[in-house]
């Protein structure tokens, strides 16, 4: 059966998220208009030549993509490393194999991401941009990185941009929201990860769930790929409106269905019915259907996943990647690049005006500091007054504050009509910085990355008011901020006003049940990776059914509502 015939839902999304694949022409092009950075024609010019069955096509033959996409052979290639298994010696294409870092390598002005768990902190492997998934369709094996683990009692999410897993939600015993499975739901019996390289409809690294080896799998072997065959799939959605019914705010994603043949159980397991003779399939799927989470109205738990159908097509692997986006290596620098670029000029254009505002207050305000000592107290209440004064007068002070303010402004919106799109394609994958180096720096894109997440969200900043709010037209994102009637434009002070009042509206929004995001600077709670992560996370609506228990209603809305570092803020341009 066509996959297709299963996600007429998404079906138009498809085309727009596999339009952003080819994110690098169209910025590369953009940033040689503006002098950004040089374009390599020849390399454009031969991309742009290729044939529209050529990008779409994932099973090519020739020798030079062989490697990506049939047959893989890890004890030859150049690209990983062969580590060692405590499973008993099998066939080599069962191996599990450690990538190289590439992705996280210096670039441009940027300083190399570096993981400081490892020994004199080595670049990090980007477990989807820098493993392969070494597809073989032969006999249907992929590779695949784990994120959670059987008989686990976490759950763990994937951040793309920082290429890090994190802890998302606690399990707890529950029933099923659905009634059809008579027993308690607690942790998964299987293996939960996501395909390197390859991104599902949603434009989100494709699922995996994987049968057999339980104890393998339930130790960190670090940023490594394993080996697994595919037997079939599920369709799975999930709600994406308040309250869904049948037929009406379900979105569709396909979940891949593997076994690990090295497991002498499912070395002869091929296809779902085979999977279902021994495993207790019922219970996997009503684990899905619940682990995420439920929505809550009417005093009510309601569902928020269903298993709309399962996929027993023999073909599956080559139809989900013919739907799917798959990253080829070539691809990978130019969009990496092209990114980079786009972050550097941002920050040479609009930022850096902050950093330079933000150094002379802090000079001003040492100086002052400084020189406070100095003067006695009858002279300290002349100086307040001769201040006064000059406020009423012309105060230099103030006037240089709305000129850095102004251009803020106006680079922002030049910015914003010239690159937005690109620019909220670019933070979906590419990490702009670490949080090393320029430590400053980091939290200046946090902020930026921020102010585009709520416009996406629908909410805008009223210069009117002074207040962000919800915008009633969700189609008018390409509107920066809402201008009162009458006015032409917002003031200078306007966009810095919204900068300062972001956090604390996002803050309010995150202890609400809606979709939104929430920030991870160190995953460090029980359970948790304690890896460095220094991302905006998406939080969805969905709850937890763990009423009953309180400690782990209490550890999930740790992770819910972990948020925004407190000693992180937006100084004004000028003093309020």
């Amino acid at each position: 059966m066509s996959l297709m015939g299963h996600n007429r839902i998404t079906y138009n999304r498809i085309i727009l998220v596999i339009l952003t694949f080819f994110l690098s022409c169209s910025l590369l092009l953009s940033c040689s208009l503006l002098g950004i950075g040089d374009v390599d024609s020849e390399s454009s010019s031969k991309s742009s030549s290729k044939s529209k069955n050529e990008e779409e096509k994932i099973n090519i033959k020739s020798k030079e993509d062989i490697s990506e996409v049939e047959a893989y052979d890890p004890l030859e290639s150049k690209e990983v490393k062969e580590i060692s298994s405590p499973e008993d010696k099998y066939d080599y294409r069962w191996s599990t194999v450690r990538g190289v870092p590439g992705w996280f390598e210096s670039r441009s002005s940027q300083t190399a991401f570096r993981d400081y768990k490892q020994v004199l902190g080595d670049v990090w492997i980007h477990p989807f941009f820098d493993l392969s998934p070494v597809v073989d369709f032969r006999d249907s094996s992929i590779n695949f990185f784990v994120l959670t683990p059987p008989d686990s009692p976490y759950s763990y999410e994937f951040d793309l941009p920082s290429g890090k897993k994190y802890l998302s939600r606690y399990h707890c015993k529950i029933d099923d929201v659905w009634g059809s499975y008579y027993g308690k739901l607690f942790k998964p019996n299987f293996t939960e990860g996501i395909i390197p390289r390859v991104l599902n409809q949603q434009a989100k690294p494709l699922r995996v769930i994987v049968f057999g080896r339980e104890k393998f799998y339930s130790f960190d072997y670090g940023v490594v790929s394993h080996r697994v065959r595919i037997i079939g799939g599920i369709i799975l959605q999930n709600c994406t409106l308040p309250s869904c019914d049948d037929n009406r705010g379900w979105e569709s994603s396909v979940v891949l269905v593997a076994v690990d043949p090295v497991d002498k159980k499912f070395k002869d397991v091929f296809d779902l019915e085979g999977l279902k003779r021994v495993v207790d399939w019922k219970y996997s799927v009503s684990f899905l259907q619940n682990k995420g989470g439920v929505l809550v109205y009417d005093v009510k738990y309601h569902p928020a996943f269903r298993v709309l159908n399962e996929i027993r097509d023999k073909n599956i692997l080559k139809s989900v990647l013919k739907d799917s986006i798959f990253f080829k290596k070539e691809n990978l620098n130019a969009i990496k690049n092209s990114c980079v670029k786009l972050f550097d000029y941002l920050w040479d254009s609009v930022l850096s005006i902050k950093e330079k505002n933000d150094l002379r207050l802090e000079k001003r305000d040492l100086l002052e500091l400084k020189n406070k000592f100095k003067a006695s107290k009858v002279a300290s209440k002349d100086k307040d007054k001769d201040k006064e004064k000059e406020k009423e007068k012309d105060n230099p002070e103030l006037k240089l504050a709305t000129e850095n303010a102004l251009l803020f402004k106006n680079r922002f919106i030049e910015f914003h009509e010239k690159f937005s799109d690109q620019y909220r394609t670019c933070i979906k994958y590419v990490k702009a910085t670490d949080g090393t180096g320029n430590y400053l720096k980091h939290w200046y894109f946090a902020y930026f990355e921020a102010f585009y997440r709520l416009r996406e969200l629908g909410h805008i900043y009223d210069c009117d008011a002074g207040v962000w709010i919800v915008d009633g037209n969700k189609t008018r994102k390409n509107l920066l901020v809402k201008i009162g009637k009458g006015s032409t434009t917002c003031g200078p002070f306007d966009f810095d006003n919204a900068f300062v009042k972001m956090i604390p509206f996002i803050g309010q929004l995150t202890k609400t049940q809606r979709a939104m995001f929430r920030y991870v600077e160190y995953d460090n709670l029980v359970g948790g990776t304690h890896s460095r992560i220094f991302s905006w996370v998406d939080k969805t609506a969905y709850r937890t059914m763990c009423d009953d228990n309180e400690s782990i209603r209490v550890k999930n809305e740790m992770v819910e509502y972990t948020f925004f570092p407190s000693d992180v803020e937006w100084t004004p341009f000028r003093d309020n």
